[in-house]
Formats: structure tokens, C-alpha cells, sequence
């Protein structure tokens, strides 16, 4: 079975997401399994699967499968995925959708700088809801609330790990660290994941608090392992920081895969977190029968006494072999058409190109047939695609030289706004710098941006393209109300932080009135060539 998917990601925590809306796939968790493969299948920490909800007043319903096939409740990076998917996808185009979890509903925002906020709802604190069994264990009180040590007895020869205990529709259980590129992460989360104490398992996220407004983190979680990002990990995580007397009610928090913004005013107040989504590419694969049979059905043995028809009636009678059962078994035994070369010559069909009757055999060469078609098609495409990347290498080269020889460091960005439009024939370019030198704080590339889009820009871990949903950028550009589709390049200096990029210093925007100019399906390999020429030029304005 051949099935469409989107590779989606939220601040690095990636997704496939697959469109079940007009129908269930009827996918097993081998199947979750082959799809989350990162060697054999798309590759993903989690599968969300998109449906339609019968209920009034629910726009969709969506179900979250980890990478080893297990449903789980919640995922805070996989609910704004979903509401950028359907919103890209012509599902939806409302900007605030509710949606049935299976842990209950939440609601999903989506802002005008293109990213979402989602209300993941209020924080369970009773330990029997998390669930967290803490029969036996003396609690240390911090600020309003409490740690829990995993005693010592429970995990030999090591010291206790003190753990604040919280459910954001999930269990997460959160530890303080000093610094999370040194903290023994692998180490301590399978000490906490396998306490007997946490009976439907257990994310761990491991915090660095650098102020009161900004925390480092790092979670592992359950039948997934670490991950780059984990949304409702990073609202435990604001969460006990603030129940513990550690953080305000708003908090940055930086996780491997981007910037996250969690708020929540305490009590019963729901948790809001503000990120990005980004559609990261689209595509079919072939999914393999995975059967699950524990015996050969006995109507498929030679010793069978009599042919026996599965239909939907026999299936209701008890019967359990149904048409996926033979079909699996065939493509397990290959040799049974050795054994009955007859039924070759015997079976039928219609062929849907002369529409006549022909065997098995024909219609075999029919299928080879048209897959070679669509082979040669595919060849010619990649020909064309191929003398497209020459002329377009040959303009990014004439557009690099005239950047090395512009002397006058005033009139830069305009020299490279202007080159882009004329070279690449946009219909408009405009950028923001922020960071630089005084004396160039009078050019209109470094007029005051908003916090907001610094932390956006700092969250594109590549360009960003899709349709224009009001993004503060587009009103750097000389007429925003003509903008359909745009590219958001991030501009910072090579390196890292630790396990980061470095913190973006500038965003390019490039822009078109033609809605499919700068699509989420399109390659950014060449934009990302872009953005690093722009950010090495516009570097020695600091």
C-alpha cells in the first residue's frame, strides 16, 4: 500500500504526519514502527494521524503514535505541526482550531508571524492522575512545592535523583542541572524511566535555569528516547520552575532543536506555548505488509481439502483470515505459484489500459511496463532539474563576486537587496540586522525589530517558505498588502553554541504576489546558500 505523508518539524522534534481525514489507513503499530525508522522508513520521533471529528463544536481529531508504534496522550510540537498541516493542506483556514486528543481537547492559535500557540490546558499535580507513586518517599520542599527523591535502594549504588512530578496530559518528571551539555542525561533518565513508581512510563527533562525568564533543556522521552524538542517537556518544565519559586509566569525555553515560549499564570490557568512548525518536505511511501500471523492458514496448505472464500460475512461468523492474511502469505512463499503454475495460466483480470481480459502474466508485463515509463519520466525530470541548478549556481556566483567588491559598507544592504531581485528575479527583498555597530544605526536594514521575531528568527533552523499569514517581516517590504508567498531566510555567523546555531543577528525576506512562488514543499538548499553569503557580507557591519 502506497500512502502521502508530510515530514513536518517543530523547533527540531520531527513528525510524520499522514492525512486520515477522509478515511482511517487502518495502520498496526509495526506499521508506526516501519514509519518512525530512521534507516528503513521517513523517520520520525512520533506519527500524528489527522481525522475528522463527528463531535459539534471539534474541528479535527488527531493520534499520536511514538516511534516504537506506542499511542501516546499528548505532544505539544506535534499539535502546532498539525495545525500548520491543516491549515497548508486547505483543511482548515480558521485561526483557532479545537481538537480532540486522548487526553481531551485542546486549542490551537495560529499567530500572525506564522508560528502557533497552543493551550495545552492546566497542569495535573495529584500524583495519582500523573501517576506517580510516591508511597514511602520523603518529599524536600522548594518554593510551593515539592522534589522527590528516587531513593537510593531503588536505583543501587547510586545517589538520589530529586524529581518534581507533573502531567501535561503526559507524565514528566523534571530535575535541575547545572549545565545540560555536562549533565549525565542518558544515565539518570533510564534510572527514572525504569522506577517502578511511574506505572505508564515517564519523559524526563533535565533543566539549566539561567534567569528567572530563560531556562537550557533537555528531554528523553518514553518509547522515543532524546529528542530535539518536546513541547508538553517544556511546559512540565516552566511549570515546576515557577511551582518551585525559580521562574516568572513567561519563559524562553531553549531546547536542542529551537526557542519555545511557555506561559502560565499559576492555579488552574492553562499553559500556553508559542513556537514554529515547518513543513519540511512531502511524499509517498510504499508500506509493507508486516504480517502478524501466528500459522499458515489451513485453506493455503497443500493438504487443504476443499478452496475456502473469506468474505465480510465469514469474518463477522469468527473467521479470521481475511484477504491481507493471503496476500501476506503469498508474498512469504513465493514458491506456492511453483507448486500451482496452473492458477498463472487460469486467473483472469481486466486490464485497465485495452480494458480486455488477460492472465497473470500479461498483466505482470503491463506493471513493468509502465513502471519503466515513469522511470524515463523521472530521468528527464532530474535532466531538467539538473540544467536549472547550472544556470542558477552560475547566478548565485555572479551575485557572491559583486558582493566581494562593494567597498561601501553604508549602502550593503541595499547592494544585496537589489542584487537578489535583479539576479533572482524577486519582486521583493527586504532585511532586518539587528546587533550592529552604531555608526550604521541610521541605515534601514537595522530599524528596531520586535523581540518576537528575533526569537522566530533564531528558531529557523533553515529558510521558511509558504503563503503569507501576516509575518511582522512582510511589512519591511515596500508594498506587504501585494505579498502571497515569501521565504524567511535567518542570517547568523557559522558555528554553534554547544548543540545550537549560533543566535540568528538578521532575518532576509524575499517575497512574491504568485501564491506558489515559495511553497513548504520546495527545496531550500539553495536559500540556505543565500542566507549564508548575506550573513558572511552584512557581518562586518558589527
Amino acid at each position: 500500500m502506497r500512502i502521502p505523508f508530510t515530514k513536518m518539524q517543530g523547533a527540531g522534534n520531527d513528525f510524520v504526519v499522514l492525512d486520515e481525514t477522509r478515511g482511517r489507513l487502518g495502520l498496526s503499530s509495526a506499521h508506526y514502527r516501519f514509519l518512525g525508522d530512521r534507516h528503513f522508513g521517513v523517520g520520525a520521533d512520533q506519527i500524528l494521524s489527522v481525522r475528522a471529528s463527528p463531535r459539534t463544536g471539534i474541528d479535527f481529531e488527531y493520534v499520536i503514535h511514538n516511534a516504537d508504534g506506542g499511542e501516546v496522550e499528548q505532544c505539544g510540537n506535534g499539535a502546532r505541526c498539525f495545525a500548520r498541516f491543516v491549515r497548508e493542506k486547505g483543511l482548515s483556514a480558521q485561526d483557532v482550531l479545537r481538537v480532540q486528543t486522548m487526553k481531551g481537547v485542546i486549542e490551537l492559535h495560529l499567530t500572525r508571524d506564522g508560528r502557533v500557540t497552543v493551550d495545552m490546558g492546566a497542569p495535573v499535580f495529584e500524583l495519582e492522575q500523573i501517576p506517580f507513586n510516591a508511597d514511602g518517599l520523603q518529599p524536600h520542599a522548594t518554593g510551593s512545592w515539592l522534589f522527590w527523591p528516587l531513593a537510593p535502594e531503588e536505583q543501587a549504588g547510586t545517589a538520589p535523583i530529586r524529581i518534581a512530578v507533573v502531567s501535561m496530559g503526559n507524565p514528566h518528571a523534571v530535575t535541575l542541572v547545572d549545565d545540560v551539555d555536562t549533565a549525565p542525561v542518558s544515565e539518570q533518565a533510564v534510572l527514572v524511566q525504569g522506577s517502578a513508581r511511574f506505572p505508564q512510563g515517564v519523559n524526563v527533562g533535565f533543566m539549566q535555569v539561567q534567569s528567572r525568564t530563560h531556562i537550557r533543556l533537555r528531554v528523553v522521552e518514553r518509547g522515543v528516547g532524546e529528542t530535539l524538542a518536546c513541547g508538553t517537556g517544556a511546559c512540565a518544565a516552566v511549570v515546576a520552575g515557577i511551582r518551585l519559586g525559580l521562574l516568572d509566569a513567561s519563559v524562553a525555553v531553549q531546547t536542542r532543536g529551537g526557542l519555545l515560549r511557555i506561559a502560565w499564570d499559576g492555579g488552574t490557568a492553562s499553559v500556553l506555548m508559542t513556537g514554529p512548525a515547518t513543513t519540511v518536505f512531502r511524499g509517498e511511501i510504499d508500506i509493507p505488509d508486516i504480517p502478524d500471523i501466528p500459522d499458515i492458514p489451513d485453506f493455503l496448505t497443500e493438504e487443504a481439502n476443499e478452496p475456502t472464500m473469506t468474505t465480510s460475512t465469514n469474518s463477522a461468523l469468527g473467521n479470521p483470515f481475511t484477504e491481507d492474511d493471503i496476500a501476506d502469505y503469498l508474498a512469504l512463499n513465493p514458491d506456492f505459484f511453483l507448486r500451482h503454475a496452473e492458477l498463472l495460466a487460469s486467473v483472469q483480470l481486466t486490464s485497465p489500459y485495452s480494458h480486455r481480459t488477460v492472465g497473470l502474466q500479461e498483466r505482470q508485463a503491463e506493471l513493468l511496463r509502465e513502471k519503466i515509463k515513469s522511470l524515463e519520466h523521472r530521468v528527464m525530470e532530474m535532466v531538467r532539474n539538473g540544467s536549472d541548478n547550472v544556470i542558477l549556481s552560475d547566478k548565485i556566483l555572479r551575485w557572491a563576486r559583486s558582493l566581494l567588491v562593494h567597498s561601501d559598507l553604508h549602502t550593503l544592504p541595499t547592494a544585496i537587496e537589489e542584487g537578489i531581485a535583479h539576479q533572482f528575479t524577486v519582486p521583493q527583498v527586504g532585511m532586518r540586522l539587528w546587533g550592529m555597530a552604531a555608526a550604521y544605526a541610521g541605515l534601514g536594514a537595522t530599524r528596531e525589530v520586535s523581540e518576537d521575531a528575533r526569537i522566530f528568527a533564531s528558531s529557523l533552523l533553515e529558510p521558511f517558505c509558504g503563503i503569507n499569514t501576516g509575518f511582522e517581516a512582510v511589512n519591511w517590504l515596500p508594498d506587504p498588502a501585494s505579498v502571497a508567498s515569501l521565504a524567511l531566510i535567518p542570517l547568523r555567523s557559522s558555528g554553534s553554541v554547544g548543540a545550537q546555531p549560533t543566535p540568528a543577528f538578521g532575518l532576509l525576506v524575499l517575497a512574491s504576489p504568485d501564491a506558489h512562488r515559495f511553497h513548504s514543499g520546495m527545496g531550500t538548499d539553495f536559500l540556505s546558500r543565500i542566507g549564508e553569503l548575506v550573513s558572511a557580507a552584512v557581518s562586518r557591519l558589527k
